[in-house]
């Protein structure tokens, strides 16, 4: 084997470990792993690897077939030990370069993930084709310049069963430990669907959507809408492509789903544990609703979180009790002055706790609780087949 490559083999293991470093560290344990990657990135980890730039990444993973055949030898095995296998294997690697991802995803090679500059590559270029042009087109014309001839790529065959993969290493051989990968695919697009799910977000926007959930303690049951979590993220978002994502994703079905999909499955308590989560101070975010009281007639307010008994903000605190039919606690906010509850929009807030009012309209709909013992409490919308009161 001559020196070039040799260097060419170290550089894709160097590469290889550098990047699933860069993804799955102690860092996100128990965290979903997004694998956003584009050109600058690349650059950055081979910088801090001395490794190079994206061309000398590419340049070390879009190879010919004798290449191939000596990475698999030194990843995979000695190729001593391949025996009758060795003709077998050669025309497997003679084939297509986007099949060599799938036959070294197929065996346990002396370090982790050993097809996983392929997936990175795959993301990179997913994200720099802004043209809007053809994913594959794009792909062929990359491929061709480094491999003539060898750049029919349509489809990504065998993309499925490597995250599928990437998904069983970190949730069996890992246990979560170096972060959790999802094989979800985003759309009714079949490989290209599995890329898109990745790319949602860029990194930035991403830790700052994790943080905001995490903050806020923003969580979702499998019947919210997507408005609903939009209602809930615009007024804590500040940054502009961020919000802009958010909003494209009221139009967009597909990106309501992932969004949806991501609330739904966080983990706040994983995200406590690691460095970002311990630097931040949760605020619980909460909605008061006015209530009629059905002795009495008095207004009252009750709210849909739980607070803790240390909860003493503008002379109000919390009784623990069971939530109704509605989402709120059937006791509602002891009010220790006893003054009476003007019908007004109310903001209450504390160092770590903000509720606010359903808004107070020129026309407000008041409810019947008939299941939690009577009353009405304020709502956005009645429910058809319940009673309910206007209040203008």
């Amino acid at each position: 084997m001559t020196i070039v490559k040799r260097i060419k083999i170290m550089s894709y293991k160097k590469w290889n470990i550098a990047l699933t470093n860069h993804f799955f560290n102690e860092n996100n344990i128990n965290k979903e792993v997004i694998l956003y990657a584009d050109k600058n990135l690349i650059l950055e980890i081979g910088k801090k690897s001395n490794l190079g730039n994206y061309d000398d990444f590419i340049n070390c993973i879009l190879v010919g077939f004798k290449s191939r055949c000596y990475i698999y030898d030194d990843i995979i095995a000695s190729p001593k030990r391949l025996g009758k296998d060795r003709v077998r294997i050669n025309q497997e690697l003679n084939n297509k370069i986007k099949e060599f991802p799938n036959h070294l995803s197929n065996k346990i090679g002396n370090f982790d993930l050993v097809y996983f500059n392929y997936v990175i590559f795959y993301i990179t270029v997913f994200v720099e084709n802004t043209e809007k042009k053809s994913f594959y087109n794009k792909l062929n014309k990359i491929i061709d310049n480094y491999i003539p001839n060898d750049n029919n790529t349509l489809p990504l065959n065998g993309l499925d069963l490597i995250f599928n993969k990437i998904e069983e290493w970190t949730l069996k051989n890992k246990n979560g430990k170096l972060g959790i990968f999802r094989a979800r695919r985003l759309g009714n697009l079949a490989y290209l669907g599995l890329l898109k799910y990745q790319v949602v977000l860029k990194p930035n926007e991403n830790k700052l959507f994790e943080e905001i959930i995490y903050k806020y303690n923003i969580q979702i049951s499998d019947n919210t809408l997507y408005a609903e979590l939009a209602n809930m993220l615009l007024p804590l978002i500040d940054n502009n492509s961020l919000r802009s994502k958010i909003i494209e994703a009221t139009k967009n079905i597909v990106y309501a789903e992932w969004f949806l999909n991501r609330v739904k499955n966080f983990n706040h308590d994983s995200f406590k544990n690691t460095e970002i989560g311990k630097g931040i101070e949760v605020i619980k975010k909460g909605q008061l609703a006015f209530f009629i009281d059905p002795i009495d007639y008095s207004l009252k307010l009750k709210t849909n979180i739980e607070l803790n008994e240390k909860f003493n903000i503008d002379h109000y605190y919390f009784v623990q009790s069971e939530k109704d039919e509605n989402g709120f606690y059937l006791e509602p906010l002891i009010v220790k002055n006893s003054e009476p509850i003007k019908f007004e929009n109310k903001w209450i807030n504390s160092n770590n706790v903000e509720l606010k009012t359903l808004k107070v309209n020129d026309v407000n709909f008041f409810q019947s609780q008939e299941i939690s013992g009577g009353g009405y409490i304020q709502t956005l919308t009645p429910t058809i087949g319940y009673n309910y009161l206007i209040v203008v």
